[in-house]
């Protein structure tokens, strides 16, 4: 379950892709990346290391908006099948992922 409300917002997913890999200022993170019509969305999946979630126990995915980019102005390239953003004084790459498909 995202908590974000994206029909207040407007927004369709255009892609979800659980367990991507991205970079934020060279540190590594493993997030769900949403793509709308509106925004790229970062979420982090709180429920993962929640100690219940074992063997007997199968917890609902719990994601936590960590960032969310714009694509209005978006400042971009793309390399070697990644995408590599600037955004408040952040460079965000998006690996194995052309974010230029969906927009």
């Amino acid at each position: 379950m995202y908590n974000y409300d994206f029909k207040e917002n407007n927004e369709q997913i255009l892609l979800e892709k659980n367990g991507g890999v991205l970079e934020i200022n060279n540190d590594i993170f493993n997030r769900c990346i949403v793509i709308t019509n509106k925004n790229i969305l970062i979420f982090n999946d709180a429920s993962k290391n929640d100690p219940l979630n074992g063997r007997a126990v199968s917890l609902l995915n719990d994601y936590i908006l960590n960032l969310c980019i714009p694509l209005t102005n978006l400042n971009y390239k793309e390399e070697d099948n990644n995408t590599i953003i600037y955004y408040n004084n952040m460079e965000i790459v998006l690996y194995d992922l052309l974010i230029s498909k969906y927009f």
